[in-house]
């Protein structure tokens, strides 16, 4: 997952939701309001992340090498890099370190930007959200895995393109990714940005009123939160 020789110790392996994240300490600071530029690698994100924030209130901030978004404070999501590598976290109460994935794959990296950065841009405009992704056995048979020297994370390997490889824990972003991918990029991208989920996602709308009681649960004042009357 990280290489021998990096510069950030890892100091421990925590347990989270039951899925084990592989800890390290930086030395950077965690979460700062006055944005840097992008670290190289990111900088093949920056279109994407760009078009998804555009006209919402969704922002990048920095933490690591790297940047967190949420959602009113809560339900973060952050990408970073560490050396030649893309690690992703997601989190409630504020950024974690504790990543689920990493991937040298700038695609593969893309592809859970425009779902997690996606998903926050479609509930900030009040539209329709996207069901989680349900495999179904085709898709998943696209995949190969292979056990990792760390617990609980596995490599994948996309049969029809080796390239598109990935560590990972088995959590729903995982899934999502796997389920990504039977579209182009452009089209997964598009999807996002489409109040009607056109041209690949439309099939998978559903509503947002779940997504405000679960602000709600997390202490959101939702009484404030009036939909655009339109074009949004």
């Amino acid at each position: 997952m990280v290489r021998e020789g990096m510069r950030r110790r890892f100091v421990s392996w925590s347990v989270s939701h039951s899925i084990i994240f592989l800890r390290y300490r930086s030395t950077s600071s965690s979460l700062n309001t006055s944005l840097k530029e992008f670290p190289p690698m990111l900088e093949t994100l920056k279109p994407l992340i760009g078009k998804l924030c555009s006209g919402t209130s969704v922002t990048p901030e920095n933490f690591e090498n790297g940047y967190a978004f949420s959602s009113y404070n809560t339900d973060f999501f952050a990408v970073w890099t560490i050396e030649d590598r893309f690690c992703f976290s997601w989190s409630e109460r504020h950024p974690s370190a504790a990543f689920c994935i990493d991937t040298q794959s700038a695609t593969i990296a893309s592809y859970i930007v425009i779902a997690a950065v996606g998903a926050l841009r479609r509930a900030d405009l009040f539209q329709d959200a996207i069901s989680p992704a349900i495999l179904t056995d085709e898709l998943r048979s696209r995949w190969v895995s292979s056990p990792t020297r760390w617990p609980r994370v596995a490599n994948y390997q996309y049969i029809a393109n080796p390239e598109l490889s990935l560590n990972s824990t088995n959590c729903a972003a995982l899934r999502q990714l796997q389920f990504g991918v039977q579209f182009s990029v452009e089209d997964y991208l598009n999807s996002y940005l489409n109040a009607d989920a056109g041209p690949a996602l439309t099939p998978f709308r559903t509503s947002f009123e779940p997504y405000l009681r679960q602000l709600s649960d997390a202490g959101v004042d939702i009484s404030r939160m009036i939909p655009p009357m339109s074009g949004r």
